[in-house]
């Protein structure tokens, strides 16, 4: 029969009594081994992989904001780009852009006549150019007339040519 010491008060309580003799408290249970190996495996095959993918996942995350931030701070509209989009504000291709929002307003008379490949390329140039404003490369293509989307493009959809 081992001894050891009661939690609350400090007295030898045998190893096999139920509660502590001079204060009546319950012992200290202890862990049983099985319950220690479960709970290491459980860590090693599930809790392991999870950190080291959620390490990789900051990683991929603070290096892609990094970048950004950095692009931000250096970077510059392509010249020949924003002379293009002046032209098309200039001649009412395009009626608005509202960078801060990644928003382009057009006249669907004249968004709806253009084939697939040029509103493509239009909603490419405009996330290219949302970006180099510092903005993200997240584009809405609107309706000038009622607000209605047209195209769209982000990182995680592509391009989605609606109208």
């Amino acid at each position: 029969m081992a001894l050891q010491k009661c939690r609350e008060c400090g007295h030898d309580v045998s190893t096999s009594a139920k509660t502590c003799p001079n204060c009546g408290a319950p012992p200290v249970k202890k862990t049983s081994t099985l319950t220690v190996v479960l709970l290491i495996l459980v860590f090693v095959f599930v809790g392991l992989p999870l950190l080291g993918h959620i390490r990789r996942s900051a990683e991929r995350y603070g290096n892609r904001q990094a970048e950004s931030s950095a692009q931000t701070k250096t970077a510059r509209v392509d010249p020949k780009l924003e002379q293009t989009i002046q032209e098309w504000l200039t001649t009412g291709a395009v009626h608005s852009v509202n960078v801060e929002f990644n928003e382009v307003r057009v006249d669907p008379l004249v968004w709806n006549p253009l084939p697939l490949e040029n509103k493509q390329n239009f909603v490419g140039m405009f996330s290219r150019y949302f970006e180099a404003k510092g903005s993200t490369g997240r584009v809405e293509v609107l309706s000038n007339r009622n607000d209605q989307k047209l195209a769209t493009y982000s990182v995680w959809s592509g391009i989605k040519i609606l109208q």
